[in-house]
């Protein structure tokens, strides 16, 4: 560098450090600007653009004026042929980003309908008041109304999968009620064969109550659509009944204060029964007490088996009439005890004839 420029240097003391820092800040400064742009590129095209279009799809139709149209005519829904809608709306990104389609209300209405039969009907579709309607599809559905007439169906009981081991016996299952009324169009019901309770046990090892919806169902087993159908029970209980047989001892029992020492056998006839009840309760009863020695002696008694209290839930197989008990006091032991030998009370001692004159002569 010559003299000139390093006195040039000395005299502006800032001026080398800016001109060894200015690139950088130059792309800095444009990094900035790009980042600005898109932030500002982002912000209109989901803010403020007001020509945004999106369609959703698989939005639900409901029925109104069915209740109205019941009441003056006594027609009911059939069934409605088309039961989406696809609806297309215009707005600003931001706002139709957040809209579901459960934010639609997309309906018909059918109070005004006068006879049975099929009917074309426009879809009215309520908005989000952020969104215009574009279009929709299908603009219009055919629903079929019928005369409303009422039946009372039979409910059965279809027990569909379950494991029991061979121990177990299932009884008949019992449903809570035996019929429901169903309302509804004519048509339907005339499909109707039968309400069905279907239980899945799975593994069965004790007695089971199951609530469970109510299935509508035709001839061939197929279910049959309730949407426009009024049931009076929409679920039944069933209580399933399982049992096993188990044999039990019939024993005595004994007295307050009355030992088992006190007797020296007691015999019971017959010794066991054989009962069936529910696995939960039998796998807690091993024996059953039929009477209470009172420890009074020899003890015979002849009791009426239904007189014998038995567990509710068990049931006994082939009760004997009688029960025979024979109870045998033990023999009660004396036990002698002698006076202590002092010499007051000296051992009483055995002599011969001859000690004996010997003794008188002394």
């Amino acid at each position: 560098m010559s003299n000139e420029n390093k006195d040039f240097y000395q005299e502006n003391n800032n001026a080398p450090s800016e001109k060894l820092f200015l690139p950088k800040q130059w792309f800095f400064s444009r990094i900035l600007c790009l980042i600005v742009a898109f932030g500002i590129w982002i912000y209109v095209v989901n803010v403020t653009t007001q020509d945004y279009e999106k369609t959703f799809n698989l939005i639900d139709i409901t029925v109104e004026g069915w209740e109205e149209l019941l009441d003056d005519t006594n027609l009911s829904v059939v069934n409605l042929e088309e039961s989406k809608i696809s609806v297309t709306v215009k707005g600003l990104r931001n706002d139709i980003s957040k809209l579901t389609p459960s934010d639609f209300n997309a309906y018909i209405d059918i109070s005004k309908l006068t006879e049975g039969g099929k009917h074309n009907l426009e879809v009215s579709v309520d908005l989000p008041s952020t969104v215009s309607l574009v279009s929709k599809y299908p603009e219009s559905v055919t629903i079929s109304v019928d005369e409303n007439i009422e039946r009372e169906i039979d409910v059965e009981i279809d027990v569909t999968e379950y494991s029991m081991d061979t121990i177990y016996e299932m009884g008949t299952p019992e449903c809570d009620i035996t019929s429901i009324k169903v309302a509804g169009p004519s048509d339907v019901l005339d499909r109707v064969k039968s309400a069905k309770a279907f239980i899945n046990l799975g593994t069965v090892m004790t007695s089971t109550v199951i609530r469970t919806e109510i299935v509508l169902v035709d001839k061939a087993g197929n279910s049959i659509d309730t949407t426009y159908l009024t049931l009076d029970n929409t679920s039944v209980t069933v209580t399933v009944p399982v049992k096993m047989e188990k044999t039990i001892s019939l024993l005595c029992t004994y007295m307050p204060g009355v030992s088992p020492s006190a007797y020296s056998s007691v015999t019971i006839t017959p010794s066991t029964i054989k009962v069936k009840g529910d696995p939960k309760i039998l796998n807690e009863l091993d024996v059953i007490n039929v009477y209470a020695l009172d420890g009074s002696g020899d003890e015979m008694h002849a009791l009426a088996f239904s007189e014998i209290l038995i567990p509710g839930g068990v049931e006994v197989i082939n009760p004997p009439t009688i029960i025979k008990i024979v109870a045998e006091r033990a023999e009660e032991t004396t036990v002698t005890t002698e006076p202590p030998q002092t010499e007051a009370n000296p051992p009483e001692t055995t002599m011969s004839p001859d000690e004996e004159r010997a003794a008188s002569n002394e």
